[in-house]
């Protein structure tokens, strides 16, 4: 099936805001890897003291390696902290920039097609400047939930550290697979600082163009939710590909989501230009796409428990998304669990 020129324009848009943030996540892994480095000796000293210290003795007594492991972890991982933090800033300031200059093109891709028509609407564009747009997002602010999550990143890993620790020798378990273990809890302070990164760049992008639509409300009407399509895609994005949404919406992907908000232009008599419009090609919405895939894939994206419910018709491709609350993010769209799925037929 054709799809409109503005979806190509996005899609061209959307792989280049991605490959910028593949690249924050490399810097972010090699500055977390020296982190990780200069903790190992600390890790690898409190493993050697493990394997010859009674048990009982620290209990008692607790180890003096892990006050200084716990002080050493604190320290690392807010330096750290203190680089993320330049980095997600940069990151979404490049992609508030980004947007802003975007924006404005895939408008005039979802106009018409009458050139000339098309040409002088948009002549009328207004673009806002990426500073006001940052201040207008609010979430980099001091004291916004973002940058209290990074202030405590190094206290909140150093907690999560020493309470594994407690608890595995109290379990008796074997040093090495405690140091193994420690060194998996702080993998999740990188994990985090990962998913956040990219969340940052997408959702500044996301928010800065709907901004500019607002902006450019005499064009813009509202946005259609767009997801990519694919076997990593997950079911609330199939399940929100193509509603419509007016501009006061704002497009509440999950962490790491890909989607982004097509523009929806006023027609050219809403425009005040008395002239009849070629006919919109239809674009096909990700639940239709979906109903054609193979059915291992639909399998594998949907997971054994929903599909075989989906397939005996106890429920629809739409009822696969939910609201949930996040910290950082407030509202955001989540998959729907299987027990509430069922649920909700059984209530209907």
């Amino acid at each position: 099936m054709p799809q409109p020129p503005v979806i190509a324009v996005m899609q061209t848009f959307r792989t280049a805001l991605l490959k910028r943030e593949r690249a924050a996540a490399m810097r972010l892994v090699n500055a977390y890897g020296e982190a990780y480095r200069r903790l190992l000796p600390q890790i690898e000293a409190l493993q050697a003291e493990l394997e010859v210290i009674d048990p009982k003795l620290w209990k008692r007594y607790k180890l003096q390696r892990l006050e200084s492991l716990k002080k050493q972890i604190e320290y690392e991982i807010n330096e750290y902290a203190i680089y993320a933090d330049r980095e997600l800033t940069l990151g979404a300031r490049e992609a508030i920039g980004q947007a802003g200059k975007e924006a404005k093109i895939i408008t005039q891709a979802t106009l018409p097609g009458i050139a000339p028509l098309d040409a002088r609407i948009m002549q009328s564009w207004n673009r806002l400047p990426a500073e006001s747009v940052e201040t207008l997002l609010g979430f980099l602010a001091d004291g916004s939930p973002l940058r209290e999550n990074l202030k405590m990143l190094g206290s909140t890993t150093a907690a999560v550290v020493e309470k594994r620790l407690t608890e595995s020798i109290a379990l008796g378990y074997n040093p090495r697979k405690i140091a193994r273990m420690i060194r998996d809890d702080l993998g999740q302070s990188l994990t985090w600082s990962l998913r956040t990164a990219r969340t940052t760049q997408i959702y500044s992008y996301r928010e800065a163009a709907r901004a500019n639509y607002i902006a450019n409300d005499h064009v813009v009407k509202g946005w259609i939710w767009r997801c990519a399509r694919g076997e990593r895609t997950c079911m609330s994005c199939i399940a929100m590909d193509g509603t419509r949404h007016s501009l006061e919406e704002r497009l509440n992907d999950h962490h790491n989501g890909r989607c982004f908000a097509e523009p929806e232009t006023l027609t050219y008599r809403e425009l005040g230009i008395d002239i009849d419009q070629p006919a919109p090609l239809v674009t096909e919405d990700a639940k239709a796409w979906f109903e054609k895939q193979p059915e291992a894939l639909q399998r594998q994206m949907m997971g054994n428990g929903r599909f075989e419910a989906w397939k005996a018709g106890e429920f629809e491709l739409g009822q696969l998304t939910k609201n949930s609350t996040d910290a950082v993010w407030g509202e955001i769209r989540v998959e729907t669990p299987l027990k509430e799925l069922v649920t909700q037929q059984k209530a209907a």
